[in-house]
């Protein structure tokens, strides 16, 4: 982050990069369609499978590329602090491959913070994002880790964090998949987090309620093309990174029951 310029009693700090993707992928058990994610970077989810293998297909993209705005305002004897960071990585491209090669900003991160307070979209607190490996891919290997940026207000004293996240419970029937838009009560989670010579480590839980209902009328919780019903989620996460000289070596371990998006 550069030193910034002066606006008054704010400091104001502008940082990013441009970064330019070539990437050849090929898929062995369908074609993905044009403009899905997978064509940019690794997602497993979007991956075909049971179809007939392709060849491969060659995509250049500068979707990565960043821009980060903060500032710093001094109050009282704290700092007041805001941070809006974006990307061109939204599933609408605003644009096509022939012409202009348009990509429309997304929100990645937007919060302000006081003292031990945070408001906004950050990366969830029951994500530890440095035990993340280090990759040049814009996500890298998502099996079995948490992954996740949301609305939260979140409190951090010491080694203890606790938050309130934003809710969202998805169903699967067969082969579909739908976002219900029925939460009552949003995620909450806590987090220990503790730094030491040979790395630093995290235990975090969280808390949630599922909530599906899509019937156009009452009806028996499992009638045919139906999908309804109230489940207590948690969750537990033990992520870690272990240093040694230049060398890291992230890990993640975890329980869960109903973790539902939070989980990549």
């Amino acid at each position: 982050m550069t030193d910034g310029f002066k606006v008054g009693n704010t400091t104001v700090r502008i940082n990013g990069y441009v970064k330019l993707d070539v990437l050849a992928s090929r898929f062995s058990g369908g074609d993905p369609a044009a403009n899905t994610l997978v064509n940019d970077y690794y997602f497993p989810a979007q991956i075909p499978v049971g179809g007939v293998s392709e060849g491969f297909n060659v995509t250049t993209s500068v979707r990565e590329t960043r821009f980060l705005f903060r500032t710093e305002t001094p109050v009282g004897e704290t700092a007041l602090t805001s941070h809006l960071e974006l990307d061109f990585l939204d599933t609408n491209t605003g644009g096509n491959q022939r012409v202009s090669n348009s990509f429309v900003p997304r929100v990645r991160r937007a919060f302000v913070s006081y003292g031990g307070w945070t408001l906004g979209q950050d990366w969830s607190t029951f994500q530890n994002p440095s035990a993340l490996p280090e990759r040049l891919d814009f996500v890298g290997p998502t099996e079995g880790t948490v992954f996740e940026r949301q609305p939260l207000i979140r409190y951090k004293h010491g080694i203890f964090t606790f938050a309130i996240e934003n809710p969202e419970t998805t169903a699967t029937l067969g082969t579909t998949s739908a976002e219900a838009d029925d939460d009552v009560a949003p995620d909450f989670v806590a987090r220990v987090d503790k730094k030491t010579k040979v790395g630093t480590f995290a235990l975090a839980g969280i808390a949630r309620v599922l909530k599906v209902d899509n019937s156009a009328a009452p009806v028996p919780f499992g009638t045919p093309g139906d999908i309804k019903g109230t489940e207590f989620g948690w969750g537990s996460a033990h992520p870690a990174c272990m240093t040694s000289g230049p060398a890291a070596s992230p890990g993640w371990g975890r329980s869960v029951r109903g973790l539902g998006a939070t989980s990549a």
